[in-house]
This record gives C-alpha cells, structure tokens and sequence, in this order.
C-alpha cells in the first residue's frame, strides 16, 4: 500500500521587483553571493543577520538567521535556507528560499529568481520571488513579502553606494 504526503497550502503570492544599483554588476553579484555582504543586507529594515553560513554554488544550502528590532513583536530569530538552483555567474541566481522553525520545520517554501544586467552605468537586478505558506500561521508572513524584499534591496543599495 503506498502512501503519498499532501501539503496544505494556505497562501501564495508572488512578486517582482526590479531595482537599479549604481555598482558594477561583479560587485552586485558578490552581495548576493558572499556571506559576509549577505549578512549587512538581507531581511526586512530594521532586521539584522546574526548568523549567514554557506556557500552560493549549485545544490549548496546558506542557512541564514534574521533576528527582528528589540523592543517589538518580531523581537526573535527567523531562520531560512537558501538551497541554490541554478547559478549562471554574474548573471542569475535561482534559490528555494524557505522559512523553517528552530527545528528546521518548513512554515514558508518559496523560489527566487534574480537576474543582472548592465544598465545606465551601474546594475539592474530583477527579483522575481513566489511563496507559499505551509503553516497557518505563516499566511501573514506573505502579505509582508513586498517590503520585506523591498527593505532588504534598500539596504543592498545602501551598502552598495557606501
């Protein structure tokens, strides 16, 4: 007798973002593929990264741990993966983004495509990201993926333009 698993989605939603950084493309690349520029940048305003480890290659996990501003209700660690799926160097970046528990349940899965292109001196990134909650609870979390990812590339920008 076989058995099969059905996961309940409570919410999707997905969103693209584009957004042009006045740096070179390579530097562009290395924020979004090197822990130490991952870790000033990724996750909402306010968020910061207390823990980024991995490696951006193929089949590869970063395992990455926002904690949310003291003194609020997000006053907590947030812990996702990024397991890459398709690198082209310089040029796209394709991960399942999911947010897991401190047990490594799974409460969101989601799938990012991000792709750089020169433009107007500097770099455009178009960040096209979809989610799915697995949880309940974590359908909120999505109604907040628009300026979670937009806080996280504001940060990126400022970073980038220091």
């Amino acid at each position: 007798m076989e058995s099969s698993m059905t996961t309940t989605i409570f919410a999707e939603r997905t969103i693209t973002l584009t957004r042009h950084f006045k740096a070179p493309r390579d530097l562009v690349w290395q924020a979004w593929t090197d822990p130490k520029h991952i870790q000033q940048w990724f996750g909402p305003e306010s968020f910061t990264n207390p823990m980024v480890a991995g490696e951006a290659k193929v089949s590869s996990i970063m395992h990455i741990t926002m904690h949310g501003p003291a003194g609020t209700d997000f006053d907590r660690d947030f812990p996702c993966t990024l397991l890459y799926r398709e690198i082209v160097p310089g040029k796209k970046l394709v991960f399942e983004n999911d947010a897991v528990t401190a047990d490594g349940t799974k409460e969101l899965e989601g799938r990012t495509t991000v792709t750089f292109a020169d433009k107007d001196g500097g770099t455009e990134v178009v960040l096209e990201t979809s989610g799915k909650a697995v949880v309940a609870h974590a359908a909120g979390y999505l109604q907040g993926m628009e300026q979670g990812w937009s806080g996280s590339l504001e940060k990126m920008r400022r970073l980038l333009e220091a």
